[in-house]
């Protein structure tokens, strides 16, 4: 499989980082496909100490607008599926997964949007585009942030048509449909205290 030869790079590629840093986090991409990502990593046996410990930070994309089966659908019925995704992850939270509660790896979004296919779009009345494109992205917003992803990043900031419609994050946060997660708004004297606690973990 050309993914097995994926997963032999990544191994070499960390072992020659952790003989330099043993404690960078090293980010990979699941290749589109996030369950394999996750098998990969918990069957490193980093706790062994046979292998280098680096903490691994899977990158995983959510679109919604290329595949035959997303195409296919009404962007209502696509929107309603944001909630109930990242069902790969244990419990669908980061401190399942995390290294620091006894797990092997933590999982980002590293790119999402507010596009949907005009296929998707067809099988809605047009009136009904601005307030679900907003639905959308505000759904995206708060499941990649309620602790389901260790972060996540809009795609993208700066292309030449900018403000770049749904694929344009200035324009998505004008219109209000990308929001900054509760932790954007969090106080000095919080931002310490999770510091501090974070420290006592390592």
């Amino acid at each position: 499989m050309p993914e097995r030869g994926m997963y032999i790079f990544y191994d070499s590629i960390i072992r020659s980082i952790s003989e330099i840093d043993p404690d960078m986090p090293i980010y990979i991409s699941d290749a589109w496909d996030l369950s394999l990502a996750l098998k990969w990593v918990k069957e490193r046996h980093w706790r062994s100490g046979k292998i280098p410990a680096n903490p691994v930070v899977i990158d995983t994309h959510k679109y919604y607008t290329f595949a035959d089966k997303h195409r296919s659908q009404a962007a209502h019925d696509l929107i309603r599926q944001i909630p109930n995704e990242m069902g790969e992850l244990p419990n669908c939270s980061p401190s399942a997964t995390h290294i620091s509660s006894g797990g092997e790896t933590q999982v980002i979004i590293g790119e999402y949007s507010c596009v949907l296919d005009g296929k998707s779009w067809g099988k809605c009345h047009p009136d009904m585009k601005e307030g679900l494109v907003r639905q959308f992205g505000q759904l995206q917003c708060k499941k990649w942030s309620d602790g389901c992803s260790a972060g996540s990043y809009f795609w993208t900031w700066k292309m030449e048509w900018m403000d770049g419609g749904e694929w344009g994050f200035v324009e998505q946060v004008k219109k209000g449909n990308v929001v900054a997660p509760v932790y954007m708004s969090w106080l000095v004297e919080e931002v310490k205290e999770k510091l501090r606690k974070a420290d006592e973990q390592k």
